[in-house]
């Protein structure tokens, strides 16, 4: 029984970290998928754990993170592609995110490494309704990106009404 908790709560991760990923591509507040997937993972909660408040919880949070991250898998992958729709976005900013990784050097104690660096280049892109992309390039794409100029963006209108971002 507790190996199947465990696993049920890696999964729950797994699925909280695509719900996040998914939401960045999805056109929706933030707030909606949410609470549709709380809302059926209240009802679950409830009936499934009784007299026992800390596993109504868990089991609550775990069935958010799944349901979220199928409401938002569902709405994406089965968006047609006869909705697709060309958008003229403008490139508005670009940086270079500079990450060092660490090393240990005794019990406990990590420092910079200094040797090497991780560099992370992305650009933020401006759709024409005021909303903002950030996506990531490579070094060669990064030098020829200038701020002004227009890219293409291809939005679809997914089954539950939610525009996704491809």
């Amino acid at each position: 029984m507790k190996t199947l908790a465990i696993i049920a709560a890696v999964l729950s991760l797994f699925a909280a970290a695509g719900a996040v990923f998914l939401h960045a591509r999805t056109y929706v507040e933030p707030w909606l998928p949410v609470a549709i997937a709380a809302a059926l993972a209240a009802s679950i909660a409830i009936l499934t754990s009784r007299r026992r408040p800390l596993r109504a919880l868990l089991v609550f949070l775990a069935v958010t993170a799944v349901a979220d991250f199928t409401l938002l898998t569902l709405n994406y992958t089965l968006a047609p592609d006869h909705t697709d729709t060309p958008v003229t976005a403008t490139i508005v900013a670009r940086n270079v995110r500079t990450s060092h990784p660490t090393r240990r050097i005794g019990r406990g104690r990590y420092v910079r490494d200094t040797s090497r660096k991780t560099y992370h280049y992305e650009y933020t892109l401006r759709l024409p309704d005021g909303h903002t992309v950030t996506r990531a390039t490579n070094p060669e794409g990064y030098r020829r990106l200038r701020i002004g100029r227009h890219e293409t963006v291809h939005l679809r209108r997914g089954p539950l009404g939610w525009t996704v971002i491809r």
